[in-house]
């Protein structure tokens, strides 16, 4: 059975602004060119919905910059959206800002140019929070993810999960042996977030392998920095990968400690 993740951020606080709760754009493949959210800044959320495959130029939530808090791009299960430009998933805020993209299973997002997640005006006393979800077998291919220079509080969480196939060979392979998935590949990397760190470039619990007795790590620069039995996220200038390192299998290692047991016994058994 497929299994859809869902992101779904709340801003605190949005009670009070008296502003509507959010307004949506679908795309599909009648869309085109920059898609733009218009009408007055009345909602706290604006929400891009991809239904069906779809090609546009640039998302760009509004010109001349609009109030919003949250930004959020969704793509639906196995769908596919080409962006030839950019994606800015805030314009001009005027406060801390919050940009997800949320990528069902077997999605792609494909993105020429840059996915910007604050196009603020750099006040050092906002924050901007990113966050991305992704499916299994869903991928991001751009050439940077960019925050604005000018803060200091900013963070992008991914959440991801390992293709089915991955499952079964991390299951299946002897202890030590690193298995990897590349999520999102890139050119240029994370730009504007200063020095990467554990504290603002962060890996969300992954439940398969959290059951499986597997620790989370979060942000590491290799896999060499991975001991049995964690798992984390790999950041290079060229990417975001996925991996984990094997533990011996629980029914195997039963096995082996039955097999130890029995001849410890074997030999007191020949001592007596």
């Amino acid at each position: 059975m497929k299994k859809t993740i869902i992101t779904l951020m709340v801003l605190a606080g949005s009670i009070s602004t008296g502003y509507a709760a959010e307004t949506t754009i679908t795309l599909n493949g009648d869309s085109s060119g920059n898609v733009q959210f218009t009408g007055s800044d009345t909602y706290d959320t604006y929400v891009y919905n991809t239904v069906a495959n779809a090609s546009v130029t640039a998302l760009e939530p509004k010109s001349g910059g609009a109030s919003m808090k949250t930004v959020k791009l969704n793509v639906a299960e196995d769908v596919t959206l080409t962006v030839s430009d950019y994606i800015k998933l805030n314009n001009k805020a005027i406060t801390d800002v919050n940009g997800s993209i949320t990528l069902a299973d077997g999605a792609k997002l494909s993105v020429t140019n840059y996915i910007q997640f604050n196009c603020a005006n750099g006040n050092s006393t906002y924050s901007t929070t990113g966050v991305i979800t992704l499916g299994k077998g869903a991928t991001i291919k751009a050439s940077s993810i960019d925050f604005v220079s000018g803060q200091s509080k900013q963070s992008l969480t991914l959440n991801a999960l390992f293709s089915d196939e991955n499952m079964l060979n991390l299951e299946k392979s002897a202890a030590g042996t690193v298995h990897s998935q590349t999520l999102i590949t890139l050119t240029s990397g994370i730009r504007n977030m200063g020095t990467i760190t554990d504290s603002n470039l962060k890996l969300g619990e992954i439940s398969q392998l959290h059951d499986l007795g597997y620790t989370n790590v979060g942000y590491i620069t290799s896999t060499d920095k991975l001991e049995k039995g964690q798992y984390g996220l790999v950041y290079t200038n060229t990417g975001m990968v996925l991996a984990a390192k094997a533990i011996p299998e629980p029914t195997t290692a039963t096995l082996s400690l039955l097999a130890l047991a029995g001849l410890m016994a074997r030999r007191r058994r020949r001592r007596a």
